[in-house]
């Protein structure tokens, strides 16, 4: 045994146990952009978006001639789309985003689009069945 204590270790041991016990808990995040001069290094903060839940998802019903849906949606919201008349209809952006296709009894889902005012008919019948789709921004509604 070496003359000063039994665990000549013992402090290097306890440092050690120090400074890992400091580097734990909550880290910084990570910089979203830094400038550089000279001698100076400025970061800009980071900074989370609000977390925004979609509503439900919605329904679009086809009815012979007719559209029965609500007045707006909210983009990123789900749309079901169901044909529920006797012959095949279509839900159709005329400025070509989407265009769903569907025989009697059947249906489909899209996403709700970027918020904007898209027209909307039925292919097969263009003079007779059309609607206005509005899709806003979450909260706007």
């Amino acid at each position: 045994m070496r003359p000063g204590g039994r665990l000549p270790f013992l402090p290097a041991l306890l440092m050690a146990a120090g400074v890992v016990a400091a580097g734990c808990g909550a880290s910084a995040p990570a910089p979203a952009s830094a400038t550089t001069s000279p001698g100076v290094t400025t970061v800009a903060p980071v900074t989370a978006a609000p977390v925004t839940s979609l509503p439900p998802a919605v329904t679009v019903h086809m009815d012979d001639f007719t559209f029965a849906m609500p007045e707006h949606v909210v983009a990123g919201q789900v749309i079901i789309v169901v044909n529920d008349g006797n012959i095949p209809h279509t839900f159709t952006d005329e400025g070509g985003l989407f265009d769903i296709d569907l025989k009697s009894g059947r249906s489909a889902t899209i996403i709700a689009p970027a918020p904007g005012t898209y027209e909307v008919v039925c292919r097969f019948h263009v003079n007779s069945m059309f609607t206005t789709l509005v899709v806003e921004l979450p909260g706007d509604g």
